[in-house]
């Protein structure tokens, strides 16, 4: 406000660098502050560049003029560590019900395909997973991925709004084998899993669906109540961390949520549709 531009800029950028706890969502907000300032400042190239690492800290801010790169995203922890660490920073856990509630409310094909997008993403990472929305943010890739460790990923195309009736077309299951190319460049070292979110598990003849397998929403009701009652059991206990970790993994195999008994039994193979 005093104008002193460079200063102010200087210290925000200091800040960012010397800080290593600070989550990428607070640091990227704090970059398109610094860029902010720059474009005002008349310094047009550095409020780009500021603007740039700004977005590959936070996706959910201004998109610059020239988008990055795609930054892959980094595999997961182990799964009952990454929930057990979810639900322990809710205080006390039952808080942790609210927001997985908030979430799995527009898993629904009712909800705009950016919601119920969104929701997919943070489903998985609420279910220990790494995930990202590449489409949404670099404008390439699929519309979700979920890393499920450092092996496999599920490449997501959502086709949440279709028509219950409607199969897989050449054209939809098309632009599935370009997400997986895509996912084959920038993750090189995991296997994948082809999944469209649809109604039903019918293909066209033409569509070739083989190797890709389907997420009903019958299929994605079931995983959401097996989470559910994973999860209202761990909020509802007391015990430590260590011994919490060691019950989550137990819930784990009961409910079919490791990695295995996720993609056996909630991904569904395509037929010919009739």
């Amino acid at each position: 406000e005093d104008g002193y531009h460079e200063k102010a800029i200087g210290k925000i950028d200091k800040f960012c660098h010397e800080n290593d706890e600070l989550d990428k969502e607070s640091k990227g907000w704090l970059l398109q502050l610094a860029a902010r300032i720059a474009y005002y400042w008349g310094e047009k190239e550095k409020a780009q560049e500021f603007q740039e690492h700004a977005f590959s800290n936070n996706r959910y801010l201004f998109r610059p003029q020239i988008t990055p790169p795609y930054n892959p995203i980094t595999s997961p922890s182990k799964q009952a560590e990454a929930i057990v660490a979810l639900v322990s920073s809710y205080n006390p856990r039952r808080g942790f019900i609210s927001y997985f509630e908030e979430t799995i409310a527009h898993l629904v094909p009712e909800a705009s395909a950016n919601l119920f997008e969104h929701s997919l993403e943070i489903f998985g990472k609420i279910l220990g997973f790494s995930t990202d929305r590449p489409e949404k943010s670099y404008g390439v890739g699929p519309d979700v991925i979920w890393l499920l460790n450092n092996k496999l990923g599920l490449v997501i195309e959502a086709k949440s709004r279709k028509e219950k009736k409607n199969a897989l077309t050449k054209k939809q299951h098309g632009q599935i084998l370009v997400s997986t190319k895509w996912f084959k460049k920038e993750y090189p070292g995991h296997k994948y899993i082809a999944v469209s979110v649809h109604p039903n598990i019918s293909a066209t003849k033409d569509a070739l669906a083989d190797d890709t397998k389907a997420l009903t929403f019958e299929k994605l009701n079931q995983l959401i109540a097996e989470s559910r009652e994973l999860f209202e059991e761990l909020c509802q206990s007391y015990i430590q961390t260590d011994a919490l970790v060691k019950r989550c993994n137990q819930l784990l195999i009961k409910h079919n949520l490791t990695v295995n008994k996720i993609t056996e039994t909630y991904l569904l193979p395509f037929g010919l549709a009739s």
